[in-house]
């Protein structure tokens, strides 16, 4: 498989010129229905070597019937050019405010390599250090490009041929190229296998797997990706841990991103006999074997029942958890610990002492 000499990602797209494309946090660029005529002109690729001869660039594109892509493909050695009266840089101008249609015309000018409607292109009339590619898109509808590669030069399987079938460009050359780049993409999908076991890189879709066979058992979208990778990523320890207070109060510190307080019967037994306040008991567990579980935040019922279900598999065999959510804004109730859930519900502004409390009042002894 050639290697990939240039991948285009969002450091390179900052310094490049959008005009009525967006790059949004899961696409690499897009442009939605309602934007008409609209541009990307990308930093020039420098390829460090004089004559380099560009080979092929692919793209993930998801593009919407009513849409024309058009892409435009320049290679030079120099990368500034004269009229005879003046000198131009083509990527400062690529850069500047004029519309897209000047700047397309422009590089029609140049000579560029012009393709419509494709996402699979090979640049082998493109020689020069510099690469400015350029894509332009017309008509209604949406697009997104996830990712954009160029692969090494040439083609390795036209190089096996004599020296007269070697024509850059050529038809035997495209027809050769077909059954190259089939070879370099299987090529790639088995160079990619092992990080379908890499837990940091595996899809995922196959993470409930892989708990699976850690005799965990999650629901596919329970949790968010990463904190499912990090369940899974724990397992072996919550595993040798499993039945332990450590392993309930992990496998929640996971699940909610926060370290909850867990109470045991006799914890609370000593409490209530120390404050001798009734408030107390109503943190008490159903039963002798039971564990009160306090986690500083709201939950939904969908959420609820995801979480009492990864709790299931590594709670104590016989305790029965309750959980108990605290929060900073409630009223005083049954469920009082320490400073949570004991606050007056939507305190007003006070003036104190000729000076003005936001949010609520401040008492001293």
């Amino acid at each position: 498989m050639p290697d990939i000499i240039f991948t285009i990602k969002k450091n390179r797209i900052k310094r490049s010129c959008l005009q009525g494309f967006t790059s949004p946090d899961d696409a690499l660029l897009a442009v939605d229905e309602s934007t008409g005529v609209a541009g990307v002109f990308l930093d020039p690729l420098d390829s460090g070597e004089k004559g380099m001869q560009w080979g092929r660039l692919s793209m993930d594109t998801d593009v919407s019937e009513q849409r024309a892509l058009y892409v435009y493909a320049y290679a030079t050695d120099d990368p500034v050019i004269s009229d005879g009266t003046r000198y131009l840089d083509i990527g400062e101008y690529l850069k500047s405010d004029v519309s897209v249609y000047e700047k397309e015309d422009f590089l029609k000018r140049l000579g560029a390599q012009r393709f419509a409607q494709k996402s699979d292109l090979l640049l082998y009339s493109c020689e020069g250090r510099y690469l400015f590619v350029s894509l332009v898109v017309k008509g209604e509808g949406n697009l997104r490009i996830r990712g954009i590669r160029l692969d090494q030069e040439g083609d390795v399987f036209l190089n096996i041929f004599p020296e007269v079938y070697r024509e850059r460009g050529s038809f035997f050359h495209r027809f050769i190229s077909i059954f190259a780049e089939i070879y370099h993409d299987r090529q790639a999908e088995i160079d990619a296998l092992p990080d379908l076991l890499a837990l940091d890189k595996c899809p995922a879709e196959l993470i409930p797997v892989y708990a699976k066979w850690l005799g965990i058992e999650l629901i596919p979208g329970s949790f968010p990706d990463d904190v499912m990778r990090s369940i899974v990523n724990e397992g072996w320890q919550l595993n040798r841990m499993k039945g332990s207070k450590w392993a309930l109060e992990r496998c929640v510190e996971l699940a909610i991103g926060e370290k909850p307080i867990v109470l045991e019967q006799n914890t609370i037994v000593s409490y209530e006999n120390k404050e001798k306040q009734e408030k107390v008991s109503a943190l008490k567990p159903r039963d002798r074997y039971g564990v009160t579980v306090l986690i500083n935040r709201q939950l939904n019922e969908e959420e609820k029942i995801f979480l009492f279900h990864l709790i299931d598999q590594f709670r104590p065999i016989r305790s029965r958890v309750k959980l108990i959510e605290l929060s900073h804004d409630s009223v005083l109730d049954g469920n009082r610990y320490l400073d949570m859930n004991a606050m007056v519900f939507k305190l007003q502004d006070a003036v104190i002492d000729s000076g003005q409390i936001d949010g609520g009042v401040v008492l001293y002894e």
